[in-house]
Order: C-alpha cells, then sequence, then structure tokens
C-alpha cells in the first residue's frame, strides 16, 4: 500500500509511537521491581510525549485502512491476521494494570463523592 512506503508518514509515526511505548514500559518494569515509586504526574508526561502522534496515527490507520482502501491491494486471503505474540501496547497496558491492581495504596480521587454501586 502506497501509506506504508518506506519514509512516509504512518512508518515514521509508528517509530515515534514504539520510542514513547519502550520509554512507558521501561518506567513501568522499573515501577514494578521497586527501582522506582510509581508517581502519576510522571506517567501522563510519558504518556503525553507519544500521545498526539499515537491519536493522530490511529486517524489515519482507520482511513487507510478502510476496506475501500484494502480492497484496491489484498485479496481476502492476504488480510487474514495472523496470531501473533503480544504487541508494545499489550505489553505496555498490561504492565500498568498490574502495578495499579497490585498496588496497596487506594487510589486518589479529585471527587469525594461515593463511586457507584
Amino acid at each position: 500500500m502506497p501509506a506504508f512506503r518506506k519514509e512516509l508518514e504512518l512508518l515514521t509515526q509508528h517509530k515515534q509511537i514504539h520510542i514513547g511505548l519502550d520509554q512507558f514500559q521501561a518506567y513501568l518494569e522499573a515501577c514494578v521491581n521497586g527501582e522506582r515509586e510509581l508517581r502519576m504526574s510522571e506517567l501522563k508526561a510519558l504518556m503525553d510525549r507519544f500521545g498526539s502522534v499515537l491519536w493522530n496515527h490511529l486517524d489515519d490507520e482507520v482511513e487507510q485502512l478502510g476496506a475501500e482502501h484494502m480492497r484496491k491491494y489484498w485479496t481476502p486471503a492476504e488480510m487474514k491476521i495472523p496470531v501473533q505474540t503480544p504487541s508494545h501496547v499489550q505489553l505496555a497496558t498490561l504492565s500498568a494494570l498490574k502495578l495499579l491492581w497490585d498496588s496497596k495504596r487506594p487510589v486518589q480521587r479529585k471527587s469525594s463523592k461515593p463511586l457507584p454501586k
């Protein structure tokens, strides 16, 4: 597909996102291993570094990977997705969820209203 040729925007976005996810995952692993204290402000700052490019990339991919574009370049058999190992996004998300789940500190909320049941 033309959008995925070398040096085009989608591939550049992929590189930037992977750099951000690698830093995000390294931070979470350091927190899990006890090397760092989990600080939501630091976690948010890491996410903010690549957040805008991630959202732009997802919007671009929705357009580029739409059925009308895919049919031009691929057969239905070629579009089947093989089973793969977890991606950086999946691993980073699982790491973040594990940290939050294992945390013994209560979650701080902005509102003092009780949570709905």
